[in-house]
């Protein structure tokens, strides 16, 4: 029978079956361990590219499964069959922004959506967006999880391994259909400036901003005022990255933020233009994880290009060949990770 709760909740759970009830009269989280057999994951897994971390494509299901599915994400049709039982498949890797999963066409998944990790590691966050409550549920291989797409707003918190997703999928137009976020509207070229980079010293990461416009593009406006939100962009730091477990026996090897010893941390940061009154500047948050650019929308433009200039420098004592994970976001829009090798 499952198990109804409505509270803010860390799961860490070996249970069967785990819903839990938001305010809204619908609205739910479903969490199944063991939801498919040690012999279906490997099934799976091996319709998925060995070699790729990012990847979307089709898998074949057993009947089981299929029915499985449905009578989570589609009670009322948990007996009909299509005759091709297929469902959508996803590598991923890295942070996933806050966001709600659209179909292909863009339109909202309004409806309960899932998914099964078949391999991988991480936190799933889910928040109630009436409440504000929030769930965090982490990745497991063999765990379903669903939700309701039309309440709940999600984001993945980085592990450190590649995750391979059964999903995420919604049922409509009778079958299991692909979803996730909404098309990009930006370009954005990231870097590091170099690769390799010594301990004690200064890496650089550089990422140019454009914002898209959406309509035809003319002389007199090739050149357009913003006319969204605040654009948020995020350098963050792996927050599971573990440097001290790469010195052990090192009685100086210490995490500390601020780059004394071991680890790595934010120097300095600009952005150019920065044409902004009064001028815009940066702001460290998640105890020094994270750096961040607020873009105003008011004095934002429309193609034309920022360039933002992030320096970090990274401790002394960390190990030679230690690969040190950055993540770059621009929440709801567009994500990249890059890596320095400390040498």
């Amino acid at each position: 029978m499952p198990l109804f709760v409505s509270s803010r909740y860390l799961l860490s759970i070996a249970t069967a079956v785990l819903c839990l009830t938001s305010s809204f009269s619908h609205a739910k989280i479903v969490v199944e361990d063991n939801f498919i057999d040690e012999a279906t994951r490997e099934n799976l897994l091996a319709q998925l590219p060995s070699e790729m971390h990012r990847f979307k494509q089709t898998v074949d299901l057993p009947g089981k499964v299929y029915k499985r599915l449905l009578s989570v994400l589609h009670p009322e049709n948990s007996e009909v069959f299509p005759s091709q039982l297929t469902a959508p498949a996803k590598g991923q890797k890295g942070m996933v922004a806050a966001h709600k999963d659209t179909f292909e066409d863009s339109s909202l998944a309004d409806r309960q959506v899932g998914l099964v990790y078949l391999e991988g590691d991480g936190r799933m966050q889910l928040k109630n967006d009436l409440t504000g409550e929030e769930t965090i549920i982490d990745v497991k291989p063999g765990r379903f999880l669903s939700w309701d797409n039309r309440h709940y707003t999600h984001q993945l918190l980085a592990g450190s391994m590649p995750r391979r997703i059964l999903g995420p999928m919604a049922f409509r137009d009778g079958g299991f259909q692909s979803i996730g976020d909404e098309p990009n509207r930006f370009i954005i070229q990231a870097r590091a400036h170099n690769l390799f980079a010594r301990a004690g010293k200064t890496v650089r990461v550089t990422a140019d901003l454009v914002v898209l416009d959406d309509q035809p593009i003319g002389r007199k406006r090739a050149v357009r005022a913003l006319e969204t939100d605040d654009i948020a962009f995020a350098c963050s730091l792996d927050p599971f990255f573990n440097f001290q477990s790469l010195t052990a026996g090192n009685k100086t090897s210490k995490h500390h933020k601020d780059g004394t010893d071991v680890g790595i941390s934010f120097a300095r940061s600009k952005i150019a233009p920065n044409t902004w009154r009064p001028k815009i500047t940066y702001e460290i948050v998640d105890e020094g994880d994270t750096l961040v650019w607020t873009l105003p929308s008011d004095g934002t433009r429309l193609l034309k290009k920022y360039k933002i200039t992030i320096i970090m420098r990274i401790g002394k004592n960390v190990p030679s060949g230690t690969v040190i994970p950055l993540y770059l976001s621009v929440p709801f829009e567009w994500q990249q990770e890059l890596g320095v090798v400390v040498k």
